[in-house]
């Protein structure tokens, strides 16, 4: 059940008496009296400051940049600055959001969504579950009369068993609290390292419904959680729009409210008055304020942020061009394309081992494996002497990565991936990609001890790194080791996943967020899936609508495969099955906007003489793929779709 709710349908839904767990993300405080910033203002501050330092002029009409600001995590942005910098003191900008009501002073108040998130959690004996740093709920319980008792991660990113008594509500702050900087949970490898595991447990509460407000489902921790939760649950998710790539559609049991949650919650209240004396005080409060004094409270609260902003990220940068050139340039590197990069780094001139790897890497990733392969060298030098041990490490991993590269090429589709042009060196390059995983095993191991204690200096950011290095290195192996199993005889597939398995273990272990993603987008590719379990493990991988094109294409690759192994009887329902699965990949290939996935999708319907999923338009296609990277697979669609 996927399908739309109106105000109405959704007020009636949230007064019903079945057990109700409210969660909620940072749409939830934009709205008026508590007019928070959302996420655009401290990350556009960050970025522009960044710049600034740096020397990249005019950044944000630089070409190119749009897409970066609109693609850019912030928890990849802050986790770029903490690895170059080496501290994470800049988190302290999230202080600003504590900001509370100061008597005889204009300042924000909890909206009727937080009272009404309180109403919820309270009425059903249930906690408060919320991405934000911010303390509106705090304020909204209290303002109602009631104890909140506030759950927050603690240094290994679990939870206290929490129970409430009457007149109390529990609000679990599941990525910190701005009243306690220790606890925030904004960087790229927090998300990764913290384990679901102890807010599974403690979710099963008994819990019939699941209602989300004001979240993206873009973070990597928590809504593989929530989409397990709706596979058992009904789901309501409110926003103020469902395109087509929204999470939402990943997830089974979950019904839209496409509106405002602030415009439902004041629906509710007028249906449903507050209860208490002290409830209904606190509402007055919210519906009184006018749109001139709430408007007054949103640019205070932005300049409170972005003030803040600059004066955290101001000492960590000490005015240093070539460390803002280099975390800009990290950041970017996470969304951009990499001559981007490379033109950032060229404007700081970098010469240090993090920037000329950095280099390497973009290098390898345009297909200039020569001049990879001679920054990591240059990188590797600097390191050896510099006394850099995790930097010779990675230096290593850099070179054999280019190298692997130019001889191997990458671990793609079969059927559009050319063979090696030089076998001997491709064998060689292979070796030492084995080499290094078992000679660089022991440097692993001290780094990841590093990582684990969390401590906020240039050793821990170092390791961090190594790590994540060390983690791809394992998945570029991982690859390798399925395609030999994949031509081996039946019986390898538990081996693959246990292989998959204990390498997204260690990504995890270290905080290696696109290790977690890439060996779960792995794992699932050899598990046979129905179309019904289909949405649920792309939510667990990715979450969106390019992990279930991957999935449904992969599924018609085994239903293909199967063809010729069937009996007549039974070939052409699996050919049937294949089609469905191409028809539904193409789909969501669309609405994901992956054109390169359009193609090959085409492709196989094409070269099996599968019927063609229905609007397909492969013209269109091809020519909106102009400048992608996949370009032999482009060649190979214009002449088998288009003609030569």
């Amino acid at each position: 059940m996927n399908e739309e709710m109106s105000l109405d349908e959704a007020v009636d839904w949230l007064a019903a008496d079945r057990s109700c767990l409210p969660f909620c993300g940072a749409g939830a405080s934009i709205p008026a009296p508590a007019c928070a910033p959302g996420i655009a203002v401290p990350l556009g501050a960050t970025t522009r400051l960044l710049a600034e330092v740096a020397g990249w002029p005019d950044f944000d009409h630089s070409p190119g940049m749009e897409r970066v600001r609109g693609d850019l995590l912030p928890e990849s942005c802050y986790g770029a600055i903490a690895s170059v910098a080496g501290t994470a003191d800049h988190l302290r900008l999230w202080s600003s959001y504590a900001w509370s009501d100061v008597p005889g002073e204009p300042g924000p108040l909890p909206n009727a969504g937080h009272h009404l998130l309180v109403h919820i959690a309270q009425r059903h004996a249930l906690p408060v579950l919320t991405t934000n740093f911010d303390c509106f709920i705090e304020d909204a319980a209290e303002r109602q009369g009631l104890r909140p008792i506030v759950a927050l991660p603690d240094r290994r990113d679990r939870f206290p068993k929490i129970r409430t008594r009457d007149g109390e509500v529990a609000v679990w702050k599941l990525h910190g609290s701005a009243s306690d900087i220790g606890t925030i949970r904004s960087q790229a490898a927090d998300l990764a390292r913290s384990s679901p595991r102890a807010l599974r447990d403690q979710l099963r509460l008994g819990a019939k419904r699941v209602l989300i407000v004001g979240y993206s489902g873009r973070d990597f921790d928590i809504f593989p959680v929530l989409a397990e939760l709706a596979t058992t649950a009904e789901c309501v998710w409110v926003d103020l729009n469902f395109p087509p790539e929204h999470r939402a559609f990943t997830m089974r049991n979950c019904r839209r409210v496409t509106a405002s949650f602030e415009d439902l919650a004041r629906r509710f209240w007028r249906a449903h008055p507050a209860g208490s004396d002290a409830a209904r005080t606190a509402l007055d409060a919210v519906l009184s304020r006018s749109d001139t004094h709430s408007e007054e409270i949103r640019l205070r609260y932005v300049g409170r942020v972005r003030d803040a902003t600059v004066a955290s990220l101001a000492p960590v940068l000490n005015s240093n061009p070539r460390r803002a050139s280099l975390a800009l340039a990290t950041a970017v590197a996470t969304v951009a394309d990499f001559p981007v990069v490379n033109e950032i780094l060229a404007a700081g001139e970098s010469t240090t081992v993090r920037g000329l790897l950095l280099e390497s890497f973009a290098a390898s990733s345009t297909d200039r494996h020569r001049d990879a392969e001679q920054a990591a060298r240059a990188a590797g030098r600097a390191a050896w002497r510099a006394g850099d041990v995790f930097g010779v490490g990675r230096a290593e991993i850099a070179v054999c990565y280019a190298r692997v590269r130019r001889f191997v090429g990458t671990i793609r589709d079969p059927e559009i991936s050319a063979p090696s042009p030089e076998p001997v060196r491709a064998v060689l390059a292979s070796a030492r990609l084995v080499a290094d995983v078992l000679l660089l095993s022991p440097v692993f191991a001290v780094a990841s001890a590093l990582v684990a204690r969390r401590a906020e200096n240039r050793r821990h950011y170092d390791a961090l790194d190594f790590c994540a290095d060390y983690a791809e290195q394992l998945i570029r192996l991982g690859g390798m080791v399925a395609v030999i199993l994949g031509r081996l005889p039946r019986g390898t597939g538990r081996a693959s996943d246990t292989m998959w398995r204990l390498i997204g273990a260690a990504a995890s272990s270290v905080g290696y967020i696109r290790g977690v993603l890439n060996t779960k987008k792995y794992r699932s590719r050899g598990q046979p899936v129905t179309e019904a379990e289909e949405a649920a493990i792309a939510a667990s991988f990715i979450g969106d609508a390019v992990a279930g094109a991957l999935l449904a294409r992969d599924n018609a690759a085994r239903h293909l495969k199967q063809m010729t192994e069937a009996s007549d009887a039974d070939r052409e329902a699996v050919r049937a099955a294949a089609e469905r699965d191409l028809h539904r990949g193409y789909l969501l290939a669309t609405r994901a906007d992956v054109p390169s996935l359009q193609l090959k999708i085409l492709l196989m319907v094409r070269r099996h003489g599968l019927i063609e999923p229905p609007l397909a338009d492969p013209a269109g296609v091809v020519g909106r793929l102009q400048g992608e990277a996949d370009e032999h697979a482009a060649a190979q669609v214009r002449h088998l779709l288009l003609g030569p």
